[in-house]
């Protein structure tokens, strides 16, 4: 039997300051550990690895699957999950 995959919307934000990252399509329950690009669905960044508001890096760019994606460095960003659009 195939596992039912459950995709949702969260908004990150840098632990630091708090200011709001991304708008997210995260997939499953649990930590999270890396970002799609694919799946950013709002941007507050411009793109970067590091908060606009206190320049702290919370990523490093990297390939997972074949598919760009933003590695999440521990302790760096918190998540708020299931939000609205």
């Amino acid at each position: 039997m195939a596992r039912k995959i459950t995709i949702y919307p969260i908004r990150v934000f840098c632990r630091k300051c708090n200011q709001l990252l991304y708008r997210y399509d995260k997939e499953g329950p649990g930590k999270l550990v890396k970002c799609f690009v694919g799946r950013i669905t709002e941007d507050h960044t411009g793109g970067k690895l590091t908060c606009p508001k206190c320049g702290q890096e919370f990523a490093r760019r990297t390939t997972i699957k074949g598919r760009p994606a933003n590695k999440v460095i521990g302790g760096k960003v918190y998540k708020q999950g299931r939000c609205g659009s």
